[in-house]
């Protein structure tokens, strides 16, 4: 059986807030604070000294002379942090995210999401289900069950626009949030493999080895993975190198840098992954150092006036090679 997962409210309000979407999710421990928040939140850590995660609503955050995730951090070292946040409020922060060593983050609709053909899972269970999912099955938990996972290995950067094209015409149907979909899709990828292709291979002074957009064979011992499915309403991203070269804070520092300009030049550092972010519905990147970085996000069906600008993300550093 799985440790228990701690989620931490302000008050009553804010747990009604998630109620529904916290009913279907196994193992949580829903505690609300009140005034009394160090004296819970000390007595939850020490009755579950090994949750899952810890879930923390963004009323606490940042710390608002309260303290909690702070509090956490000392109670729970090397617990991941799960903020969830409901988009009707401002962004988080985040600088102030990355200075505290939150790497996830979930962004609610302000409005439930329209059933479609099929359940629509909420970006806080399909967050929830990917944290604790493993690597491989993360795909799965963004896409209703049944739904085909395809896979492919890249061996020459010629493939990309092949893949792209295969991929445009996975999404099925001919209205306006099908063709947004294969729109988004087509972005998502270029920038996914154009990072595996030229981001991600640095020599041992961290410098690029290839230029971007240059004509090149994937190296041997190389491998670029490239996975994807869609269930009809949800398509889901993946692509994987084995060079292991970008790190979680250098990732959240591209994403506050881009989040807070105008007027993007094409060549401004990290743009592609905030291009990445802009257009999923939420961003996961996991980082083996020196050994693997997978980027991966997923789409729903809808309009462009649909696309909200607030998304969440989740960051995932393994330990690096010995």
């Amino acid at each position: 059986m799985n440790p228990p997962i701690l989620a931490f409210f302000r008050n009553d309000a804010d747990e009604r807030r998630w109620k529904s979407e916290l009913a279907s999710i196994p193992g949580i421990i829903s505690i609300v604070t009140g005034e009394s928040a160090h004296s819970l939140v000390k007595t939850a850590c020490r009755t579950v000294p090994k949750p899952q995660f810890v879930l923390l609503s963004a009323s606490f955050y940042p710390d608002k002379g309260l303290g909690v995730t702070t509090l956490v951090r000392n109670l729970l070292p090397g617990t991941e942090i799960l903020l969830v946040s409901p988009a009707s409020e401002p962004f988080p922060d985040v600088g102030l995210l990355f200075r505290d060593g939150i790497r996830n983050l979930v962004v609610a609709p302000s409005s439930p999401l329209s059933q479609g053909s099929g359940p629509a899972e909420s970006p806080l269970r399909i967050a929830v289900a990917s944290l604790t999912a493993e690597r491989r099955e993360r795909m799965s938990a963004c896409l209703r069950r049944g739904a085909t996972v395809s896979e492919f290995t890249l061996t020459s950067s010629d493939q990309k626009e092949v893949f792209i094209k295969h991929l445009e015409s996975t999404v099925t149907g001919k209205s306006s949030e099908a063709e947004f979909l294969r729109q988004r899709a087509a972005l998502i990828a270029d920038e996914m493999i154009e990072n595996a292709l030229y981001g991600a291979p640095r020599d041992r002074d961290g410098a690029r080895i290839f230029r971007k957009g240059e004509r090149r064979e994937i190296l041997p011992g190389e491998r670029i993975g490239v996975r994807f499915g869609f269930d009809g309403e949800n398509l889901a991203i993946e692509v994987s190198d084995g060079w292991g070269s970008l790190r979680p804070e250098e990732i959240i520092e591209h994403l506050e840098k881009n989040r807070d300009r105008d007027g993007l030049p094409p060549t401004d550092g990290g743009l592609g992954l905030f291009l990445i972010w802009r257009f999923v519905d939420h961003l996961y990147v996991s980082i083996a150092p020196g050994r693997e970085t997978v980027v991966s996000g997923h789409v729903r069906l809808a309009t462009p006036g649909e696309l909200p600008e607030a998304k969440g993300f989740h960051m995932e550093a393994l330990r690096a090679c010995a």
